[in-house]
C-alpha cells in the first residue's frame, strides 16, 4: 500500500464546511478539533459525537474521519507538530491520555473562552508572514489545547442509529480493527465480526469510509507502533510484532512510507518523551 499523507501538518488551522474528508486519514501531529455544528466523527475506530461549541483534541496518528451524512456543517481544526507538544510542559498523564488514543473533549466552562471568530483569526494570522503573530497563534494554541486536557475523563456522546446503516456497520468493522489490529486480522475475520460475507464487508467498508479494510487495518498497526515507540524502550523488532506486522521488512516499509522516516529514526526525533507505558500489552 502507497500512502501518500503528509508525516505532519504543522501549525496550521483552518475553518471549512463540511464535507472535506472523503476517507479516514491519519497524521503526526495533537489536533484540536473546535465543533461550529454538531460533528460525528470515527477516531481510532471509535464513533463520538461533538455538540456544538465543544472542543476536542487527539492524537492524529491514529485514523481519523469527520462522518458526514446530512446538511453540511461548520467545524475548525488547528494541529501542532508533536515534536512541538513534546516541549510543552504537561502533566505525564496529561501527555499519556492521548498517546493512548483518548479525544479528550473540553468542559462547557473550556469551550466558552474560545470563540469560533478567535480561531479564525488564528487562520489569518498562520497565513500572514508576521512571525510575531505566528508566535502569538501558538501561545494561545497552547493555552486552549492545555485547558481542554485538564478536562476530565467523559464519556462522549455516540450517534444513536435504529437500523444497521451502511455508516455503523462500517463503523462496527473500524472498531473491531481498532481492538484487534495487533492480531493476524483476514478481512473474512473483520466480516465475520458483524456477520456478512466478505465481499459484502470490503464493499461497505470503502463505500462508507472511502477506504479498503486492508489499508485501515495497516493504518492502525502504525498507530500503535507509533505509541509503542514513544512510550516503552521495546525493539523495532519487538514494536513490529506488537503492532500487528507480519513481517519486520513489512513493518519497515509500512511504518517509513506514512511517517517519512523509518521507526528508529522516528524514536530518536521524538526522544525528549518518555511517558510509561502501564498498560500489559498483547504479546500476539
Amino acid at each position: 500500500m502507497t500512502i501518500t499523507e503528509p508525516a505532519t501538518y504543522g501549525m496550521a488551522c483552518q475553518t471549512l464546511w463540511s464535507p472535506t474528508m472523503v476517507q479516514a486519514h491519519q497524521h503526526n501531529d495533537i489536533e484540536l478539533n473546535y465543533a461550529g455544528d454538531p460533528l460525528q466523527y470515527l477516531i481510532g475506530g471509535r464513533p463520538l459525537t461533538l455538540r456544538a461549541g465543544q472542543a476536542a483534541v487527539f492524537w492524529a496518528a491514529q485514523p481519523h474521519q469527520l462522518l458526514v451524512q446530512g446538511p453540511l456543517v461548520r467545524m475548525t481544526w488547528a494541529t501542532v507538530p508533536l515534536a512541538q507538544f513534546l516541549t510543552w510542559p504537561l502533566a505525564a498523564d496529561q501527555v499519556r491520555r492521548l498517546l493512548d488514543g483518548e479525544v479528550i473533549i473540553g468542559t462547557r466552562d473550556v469551550s466558552a473562552l474560545y470563540s469560533a471568530g478567535h480561531l479564525q483569526q488564528w487562520e489569518r494570522d498562520l497565513a500572514a508572514p508576521d512571525a510575531d503573530d505566528r508566535e502569538l497563534v501558538a501561545l494561545e494554541l497552547r493555552a486552549f489545547i492545555t485547558r481542554v486536557l485538564q478536562s476530565p475523563a467523559a464519556t462522549p456522546d455516540h450517534p444513536g442509529s435504529a437500523a444497521r446503516s451502511v455508516l455503523s456497520q462500517a463503523a462496527e468493522m473500524a472498531n473491531f480493527i481498532a481492538l484487534h489490529c495487533h492480531e493476524p486480522l483476514r478481512v473474512k475475520d473483520v466480516a465475520d465480526a458483524i456477520h456478512v460475507h466478505p465481499h459484502h464487508a470490503m464493499a461497505i467498508f470503502k463505500q462508507a469510509l472511502g477506504r479498503t479494510i486492508n489499508s485501515y487495518l495497516t493504518s492502525s498497526r502504525i498507530a500503535v507502533a507509533q505509541r509503542i515507540l514513544l512510550t516503552t524502550d521495546a525493539s523495532v523488532a519487538e514494536v513490529g510484532h506488537r503492532s500487528g506486522f507480519g513481517s519486520l521488512s513489512r513493518f519497515y516499509e509500512a511504518f517509513t512510507a506514512h511517517c517519512d522516516v523509518p521507526p528508529s529514526a522516528y524514536r530518536r526525533r521524538h526522544a525528549a518523551i518518555r511517558v510509561p507505558d502501564p498498560s500489559p500489552r498483547p504479546s500476539s
